[in-house]
């Protein structure tokens, strides 16, 4: 038998026989055969970031923690770059999707309650994307009157704005859009300026009573001429009260004088309109509560009655994209 046999068979039964002084001695003769260092002596080189269990080496738990500390952050960078990308990516994604939905929103014939701002039941404040699906226009959509798809630029129903206003009021508008409102001529006309559009004028009187004049034909220059309006082709229960005096006419206000009179009409009626010699309808006239004992100054349809004696209680102006 040699010497590492020897050896070998005497570790063996020293690990199973527990026995302290044989492991003493057999320590000293591995010394002897190996060369093995003192107890306590650590072999260079084998203190590690976890070195083997016992002597020679032994755990140096220092540099243990900061390797875990160095593996975590390298991991905490990686998923931090990970989730950067994913919301980079998200993030454009959302915004093209975005871009796609405003670019259906073209105008209230497209738009649905459910994206409503504010909605009342029958119609509602919207964001409409007529030229740039990143650039939006609020308006009113009528949903409701014979089959919706309306966008409204005059309201009155209470008398709580004062319609006696100046050029500049009139082409950027005024009011608010689910009370009395001017939507603007400038936005009407940029809202019009392409395709083929209809108007319509509810009109409603102190008795409860509701009537309408609609348009086959509208549109509205721009403010190189002054925006001139073009109507016609009515039909409705209201009477035609817009193509006798305000189809071909430019806008007047009572600081800028368009119409066909020796004077200025918008002063002379205390409105805003498209007057001729002057008119049969003044829907920007003086609000009179309780509607009788009115003038031509006040809000004026003349068809519905054949009069101007008579002050209406609500009034709603608006245009949608003709039906093919």
């Amino acid at each position: 038998m040699n010497t590492n046999t020897a050896l070998f068979l005497a570790i063996v039964h020293c690990i199973s026989a527990h026995n302290e002084d044989l492991c003493t001695g057999l320590r000293n003769q591995l010394q002897e055969h190996c060369s093995l260092p003192e107890s306590g002596v650590i072999i260079e080189g084998r203190i590690g970031k976890a070195g083997p269990q016992g002597p020679p080496g032994k755990v140096n738990y220092t540099l243990v923690q900061e390797k875990i500390e160095e593996i975590y952050q390298k991991f905490e960078v990686r998923m931090d770059n990970r989730v950067d990308q994913k919301t980079e990516t998200c993030s454009s994604q959302i915004k093209l999707l975005e871009k796609r939905f405003n670019s259906l929103l073209t105008g209230c014939e497209k738009v649905s309650k459910y994206g409503a701002l504010s909605w009342n039941g029958t119609g509602g404040i919207f964001n409409i994307y007529p030229d740039n699906p990143q650039q939006s226009i609020e308006v009113y959509c009528d949903l409701t009157s014979d089959g919706g798809g309306w966008t409204v630029f005059q309201r009155r129903m209470d008398g709580s704005v004062d319609f006696y206003r100046g050029w500049n009021e009139y082409v950027n508008g005024f009011g608010e859009k689910n009370k009395e409102f001017w939507l603007g001529l400038e936005t009407i006309h940029q809202l019009t300026k392409n395709g083929n559009y209809e108007l319509r004028v509810d009109i409603g009187n102190w008795e409860g009573e509701r009537r309408y004049a609609q348009y086959g034909t509208f549109s509205i220059a721009g403010s190189n001429d002054n925006y001139r309006l073009t109507v016609g082709d009515y039909s409705g229960t209201a009477g035609d009260s817009m193509t006798p005096r305000s189809n071909g006419q430019q806008f007047t206000t009572k600081d800028r004088d368009n119409d066909g009179s020796g004077g200025n009409c918008a002063v002379e009626w205390s409105g805003a309109w498209w007057y001729e010699k002057c008119h049969v309808s003044n829907l920007n006239g003086i609000y009179l509560v309780g509607g009788t004992g009115a003038t031509s100054k006040n809000v004026a349809w003349y068809h519905w009655g054949n009069n101007h004696v008579y002050s209406f209680k609500f009034t709603e102006i608006k245009f949608r994209r003709k039906q093919n």
